[in-house]
This record gives C-alpha cells, structure tokens and sequence, in this order.
C-alpha cells in the first residue's frame, strides 16, 4: 500500500476513534439524562395516581359531598384560585378572566361584585339553588357594614345566619353549602383590591369522569412539559417510551440533548483530540505508529484513560444521585431540630413571661405592661378589693365566679380540711343556687368527674403556686398562674388566667430565627388570621399554603418538590406535639439546596481535564524512560523466572534507566525477603498470599467469614480451680477446635486465652460459608460429648459461644525475618466478637451470625430470630440445631 492510501487509512481510523469514543460517552450520557427525566416523570405519575385513587368511592358514599372528592377539586383548581391575585391586578382584567380556563366551567358559576353591584359572572346560573335577588343581597351584605343587617341579607347562601368569625374562617378556603333538593354547592370566596369574588361548585353535578379531566389538566397547566395523552409516555428525541397503559395518561418531553449537540459541548476534549491528531501527523502519521513503540504506548494509554472517563462518568452519576438523598435526608434532619428548638423558646418564653408578671406582683406595678391588652386577663386582690386586667371578664369562663377565686383561694385549704359537706360550704359563702353549690363543692374538694369542668385543687396545690399550670376547662387547654403575698390584712391574691393558644400565638409573633437559611411557614388550622412567615424573600401566602397541604396531605412528614414562580423547591409538612392546632412547613430552593452538588460537578470537570492531560503527558515521558534499559530488565526478568534470586544488576549511571534497573534490584531484594517468610506460615496462609502470577504478597483484603468463640465465665473458672487443671481444660478444648478447623478448611487468626478467632476466606473455598457453619456445630456437638466425659469423672464442664460475621477483612504480615505474624483487621473481626458476647441471651445453639450468612445458608440450616441489646445494629439469626 502507498504512503499516501496508508495515511488517508490513518485519517479514516482516527476519525473512526473519535466517532466511536464519543458516541460512546454520548450514549452513556443519555441514558443518565434519562433516568433523570424518568425519576422527574415517576414522581408526577405519583402524584396523579394518588389523586385518581382518591375518585374510587365505597359503596355508603355519597359521591357528591364525599372528603376525597373534594380533596381532587381542592387540588385541580388551587392553580386557578392563585392567579386569581394576578388577573385582578391589571387594568383590562375582564378580557384576561375570558381568556382563562375556568375548571369544572360546566358546573360552576363565577361572579365578581364591587361596591354592592355585580360587574361579571360567567357559568352556570345559580338562581334556581339561591333567589332570584341573591346576586344583589350578597354584595349588599359585603358592603353594608352593619353585622345583623349583612348576615340577614347572608341567608340566601348559607340558609342561616352566618357569625362573622365562621365568615372570616373560610375566607380564602372552600366550604360546603347545603341547599334546595339535597343540592351541595362548594363555595370559595375572596377580596382582590376591592373586588369581591365568589366561585361556586355545584357538586350534585360534577361526574368522575370530568374530576379524571381535572386533574390531568391540573398536571397540564403546572408543568410546562406535561401534555394529556392516551397513555404515560415519555418523548425523548424522536422515541417515545411509554411507561403505562393508562388511558388518562400523561406525555413528558424531556430535555433530550441530540449526538451533534453533545459534540458542541464536548470543547475540551475535541481540542485534546485535535492536538494528539496533529502531534501524530507531524511526527510521521501511520509510519510514526508503526515504527515507534512509544506511541503505540501513548494509544493504549489514551485508551484506558477514555474507559477511565467513562467509569467516571458514571461514577459521578452514582455520586450525585447520593449525594442529594444524603442532602434531603440532613435537611429534614435540620427541620427536625429546628422545630425541636422552636419548642424549647416556647418554653422558655412562657417562664419569661411568668418572670415578668410575678414580677410586677412582687413591684406593686401589675398591668402595665403590653401583654396585657389581649388575651391575657387577671385578677389581683387584695383587703377585698379586686383590681382587673380588662374591664370585661366575659371571656374569663364562669365569671360570676372569677370575681372571688381570690378569696376563694385563700380559704381552700382550710374548706378542705374542715369538710366537704355541700351544705357547709354553701353556707359559709351564702349560695344558695344549686348548681354553684354543685359546682362549689367540687371546685374546692377537687374532685375528678367526668362532668368537673374545673379542678380548683389542682389550680391552689402547692405545686401549681407561681407557676404557670395547664388547666382542662370546658375543652380548651388553659394556662393558670396563681400567686400570693403577704400576710393577714395585707394579703394579696394574684390569678392570672390565657389560653395555650393565645400564648402560641404571641410566641409566634414575636419569634426570631436567626442564621435561617430555610423558609418556614406556620398556619393555625383554627383561624385564617394566624399565619406566620419566616425568610421573608421566600414567603408564601395562605392560599398557597393551603393549597399544597391539600395536595401533599398524604405526604405529611416526607420530603416532597413543588415549583413556585420557575423555582423548583424542597418541602415537608411537620406537625408538633407542642403546637397542636398548627401545620408548620419547611422549605428550602431545590439549587441552593444541592449547590454543594454544582460546586462538585465543577471541581470534578477541573480535576477530570487535570488528571487527563496529566496522565497522557506522564504516560509519554514514563514510555520513553521505560523503554531506554529494557534490554538490561529483559535478562534480569528471565534469570527470577528461573528462580534466581540472588542476582543484582550492574547499574550505571544516573539517569531514567538506571532508576528503572534500581527499582528491578529492590524487587528482587523484596522477593528474597517474601521468600523467608514461608516457613513461620501454614500451606493454607501461603497460598492464599499466593497470587495469580505466583508471586507471594504481604497482604490480602477479600470477602471472608470470621468465627470468634471464648468459654463463658472463664474469670471465675480461673479464680476457683487448679491452674494446672484449667491448662489441661484449654489444651483438650483447642485440640478440638484445631481438628475442626484444620477439616473445614479454616485459618486461625489468635488464641487469646480462652478465645479463638478463625478466618474462612472466599479465596480458599467457594464454600466457605457453609465450612465456618460447620466447623461451629461440629464444634459444639464434640464439646457436648466432652463435657459429658469430663462430668463423669468429676470434672468441671465448660459453656462456650460463637459470633460469626461475614464482609471485607483485610490480611497482612508482620514481624521480621526471625519472627513473624498475620494481623486480620475488618469490621467482620469486631461484630463477630460482639455477637459472641450476645450469645449468652440466646435460647438455642448459642451460634450467632448476622443476615448475609443466614441469607447463604437459609436451605442448609434452620434459623430463628435474635435480638442484640444494640437496637442500631441489622437482624441477627441463631441457628437452630
């Protein structure tokens, strides 16, 4: 073949290379894009499942007013309710409201009122479940601001007269309206500057199949790459991958990335390629491949290089995949501890403002400070004269009572001990109502009843004094603070009387966090107006809120992804045992989550071009400095093949070559000392040093199976018997371990005094699972037959145990030339030691092993379930025998 055909032929391979190497990476590539569109795909196939499971009904079920039904339109229609704030801020609104997609348009009426008149509806016509004046009552009643005549004029929706707090707790929320022939209607009402909207559900009307359209229309409009189709699919370039046959299904477009487009990405490795296919062209082309080995040295190693990449490629995959499970997993861990610590200032809190009313008591300066101006009211007494917080007490329950619990106080532990005789009691105070003598007389005995609304004696015991104390009363968690001082006629009473929940709430208020790099937003279930945002840069609304409690209801306590505003986040609904009445959500932006993530993405490229342009100029440099002496080794090589190790090279000089021929004369100095070592070692230890080339290691790391036995109650053996008989004891023991050992094909690490610990390796056996097994049972069964001739002569009988723990140990020589030993070192050695010691709870065999080994051998032996005080620890198995 000419020149020229031989170089065109060399242009013709290496264009081949580069097309085979990148597609290649390319392919590898897009299948790990891929798997990341998937795992994207099967988190919205989940969520859309979910809400279709929701639609199946049992058979006692109303269809029209049943909670998972409402729960599907809750979800499907919160998107249009939030842009709702959007659409009614601009100047030309109506033309927008047309243009959008109402849900359930069919069976739905929406109506907008300002100042008192309606200026747009659309939908169905409400009038047959209202009046025909209805639209006109409501947004009267919405205008006019005298409460009896608004909810009078309310009556055409709610059929009675609504209370303005009911009112006010579904602003912004759906409720369920009863109406004329059994008719539910679902009504949602809000206020956008100045408008005043409603959007009302005729539920009677709404089938399964238009709550099936709902949702997957849901998916449509909050995922810009979600379209409906006849099955789950999805498009990636050209294919079509589909993922069910559900005919309410949905179509994915994933983010695939074309071969052509992945070339325009890969700028540094076409400019390396570029540079090796010149340097090869100058230095000859085909010829310089042919004649010189260096570079058939260079190709090979560029060629391991490029599996290298590969595998880290796909290593770096597998990295980041953990990497953000890990990073989930520690960010609900910190959620955790922060709601832990917002507990904590709770706490703290409430015993600072304990402090601080206890302290005004004690400085004569009460209700002066701002705490007291809503909902915390008290009472101080004192020569008979009672000084209020408020000058209403309505909301202190039982308030013909309030006004003389001081009093009361005072004398109820002297009642107590006088009597419990109702007629005393309510003579000594002059009552002669009934029910305030029952309620009297129980107040101040302290009586648990079912019916006692109010424990006094709990309130007034010692315990309780200075010192905020949660009363049951009526239902409501009160909180209680009682205080004296003084004596005779200068005594003074103080009861200071809230709720839990009004201390929540100023608690909130008032909180700080400081150093939050989350978002956390907490929401009464009680009142639409107790709703509190931390991170203001990342606050949501109530309706949000709402809406994906609603959506991720079944998710409480898991980390979910939502998007807001373009912005994809990670969230978890926590509920606290401490704040009961409140959904707290934390969350955080998915990229200033796995930033760590990009910063090692980064790195990693960087480090990857490095070490690759590292490597093919070292690999060059080292090919030439190899080759240099290789006639030298060459001979040096055959001579150890024939076993001559007591040959040194004569080295001259100091360049490349003669370092080479140094290395080549440590080795062989290295050989001669393996080579000592085979006397101190067994055949069994000698060929598992042995490697594949024949060569004898100091060290071996592989799979193994490690037995650790000792005599229990040893101590006390040595303590109370003859030295010598305990020696004899031991030598007859270990004979029997040795002859089991040595059979089954075991390596004995140590005997420590009364232990023993053995290594099977898998090297040595393919079995050798089964063999420590054995040598365990064979074991027990002969110290069975040796305790049984030892008693028969009188002798003291011995108990032992064994652990046995299968993973990666690591081997190794060490000593010197006159002595050495093997030192096995893994997390086998530690956990088989453990479970010795466990054995002495076991009821069985007394042999424990840990799940890998019971998975090996479950058809071979029988086992039973152990449990180790270590709850931390995997489940471990004794064998039955």
């Amino acid at each position: 073949m000419s020149y020229y055909k031989l170089q065109a032929t060399f242009f013709i391979v290496l264009c081949g290379v580069y097309i085979i190497s990148t597609q290649v990476s390319y392919q590898l590539k897009d299948r790990v894009s891929f798997q990341e569109e998937q795992s994207k795909m099967d988190r919205i196939l989940f969520e859309k499942n979910d809400l279709l499971s929701d639609l199946k009904k049992k058979e006692d079920e109303v269809f029209s007013n049943y909670p998972k039904k409402l729960k599907v339109i809750d979800v499907t229609t919160n998107f249009f309710l939030q842009s709702l704030s959007n659409i009614f801020s601009e100047k030309k609104w109506k033309n927008r409201i047309k243009r959008v997609n109402i849900p359930f348009e069919k069976q739905s009426f929406f109506i907008v009122g300002k100042n008192g008149k309606t200026i747009y509806k659309s939908g169905i016509n409400m009038n047959v479940i209202f009046d025909q004046n209805w639209e006109k009552n409501v947004f009267l009643a919405l205008k006019n601001k005298n409460k009896s005549s608004m909810f009078s004029r309310m009556k055409v929706l709610y059929k009675y007269a609504i209370s303005l707090s009911e009112f006010r707790n579904y602003f912004q929320k759906y409720q369920v309206l009863h109406h004329k022939n059994n008719e539910f209607i679902y009504r949602y009402y809000t206020k956008v500057n100045k408008y005043e909207i409603f959007y009302f559900i005729r539920l009677n009307l709404i089938e399964k199949k238009e709550l099936e359209a709902s949702i997957l229309q849901f998916f449509e409009e909050n995922y810009s790459k979600i379209t409906k189709s006849e099955k789950d699919l999805i498009t990636w370039g050209k294919e079509r991958v589909v993922l069910s046959k559900n005919p309410k299904g949905l179509t994915y477009k994933g983010d695939y990335l074309s071969y052509f487009s992945y070339l325009n990405t890969l700028k540094y490795f076409n400019i390396l390629f570029l540079m090796i296919f010149f340097l090869l062209y100058y230095h000859g082309g085909y010829r310089v491949i042919a004649i010189h080995f260096e570079f058939k040295f260079l190709l090979i190693y560029l060629f391991f290089i490029y599996l290298l990449s590969l595998l880290f490629i796909q290593s770096f995959g597998f990295l980041k995949n953990n990497k953000r499970i890990l990073l989930k997993r520690e960010i609900k861990i910190k959620w955790l501890s922060q709601l832990k610590n917002m507990e904590s200032d709770f706490f703290r809190f409430k015993k600072n403002l304990q402090k601080e009313i206890l302290k005004e008591f004690d400085d004569d300066k009460l209700f002066n400070n701002f705490y007291w101006k809503n909902g915390i009211y008290a009472i101080h007494s004192k020569v008979g004269v009672s000084k209020f917080s408020h000058d209403n007490l309505e909301n202190f329950n039982h308030g013909w009572l309030v006004r003389y619990l001081p009093f009361f106080a005072g004398k109820q532990e002297e009642l107590a001990l006088k009597t419990e005789n109702l007629y005393e009691i309510s003579k000594y105070f002059g009552i002669e109502e009934d029910s305030k003598k029952i309620f009297l007389t129980d107040f101040f005995a302290g009586h648990a009843q079912k019916n006692q609304v109010f424990d006094g004696g709990r309130m007034f015991s010692k315990d309780s004094l200075r010192e905020f104390k949660s009363i049951p009363l009526l239902g409501q968690a009160i909180e209680t603070l009682y205080a004296k001082k003084g004596k005779g006629k200068d005594l003074e009473l103080l009861l200071v009387k809230t709720t839990r929940s009004i201390l929540w709430s100023k608690f909130f208020k008032n909180y700080k966090i400081n150093d939050l790099d989350s978002s956390i937003t907490i929401k009464s279930t009680r009142s639409i107006k107790d709703f509190y945002s931390y991170n203001q840069s990342e606050k949501l609304n109530s309706q949000k809120f709402d809406g994906m409690y609603t959506r991720f209801l079944n998710r409480r306590g898991s980390v979910f992804e939502f998007n807001k505003k373009d912005q994809d986040y990670l969230g978890v609904f926590l509920k606290s045992n401490i704040f009961r009445y409140y959904d707290i959500l934390f969350f955080i932006k998915k990229e200033s989550l796995f930033s760590s993530i990009h910063q090692m993405q980064d790195s990693f490229h960087l480090f990857f071009w490095f070490f690759y342009i590292s490597v093919v100029l070292i690999s060059y440099i080292l090919t030439k400095l190899i080759l240099k002496p290789i006639d030298k080794l060459k001979n040096g090589l055959i001579q150890v093949k024939h076993n001559n190790l007591d040959l040194q090279l004569n080295v001259q000089g100091q360049d490349e070559g003669a370092q080479v021929l140094h290395q080549f004369n440590s080795m062989v100095q290295e050989l001669q000392k393996k080579e000592k070592m085979l006397p101190f070692i067994s055949s069994a230890v000698f060929e598992l040093l042995r490697s594949g080339s024949g060569k004898i290691e100091t060290k071996y790391s592989g799979n193994a199976v490690v037995l650790f036995s000792d005599i229990k109650s040893f101590t006390s053996i040595s303590e109370t018997r003859d030295p010598q008989e305990v020696v004899d004891m031991l030598n007859d023991y270990f004979s029997i371990w040795q002859e089991k050992i040595e059979k089954n094909g075991g390596i004995v690490d140590r005997f420590i005094g009364d232990a023993i610990s053995v290594v099977y390796f898998e090297k040595s056996s393919p079995h050798f699972i089964h063999q420590a097994i054995q040598t365990s049972i064979e074991v027990m069964e002969t110290l069975e037959k040796f305790n049984k001739e030892r008693k028969e002569k009188d002798e003291f009988i011995i108990e032992n145990g064994v652990g046995l723990a299968f993973g990666e140990v690591y081997f190794s020589m060490v000593g010197d030339e006159n002595k050495m030993e093997f030192l096995i070192q893994g997390t086998p050695v530690a956990l088989s030691e453990y479970l010795e010691g466990q054995s002495r709870y076991s009821n069985h065999s007394h042999i424990i092993l840990d799940s890998y080994i019971k998975e090996a051998t479950k058809y071979q032996y029988d086992f039973a379930e152990f449990e180790v005080e270590n709850k931390d620890l995997d489940l471990f198995y004794e064998i039955i025998l």
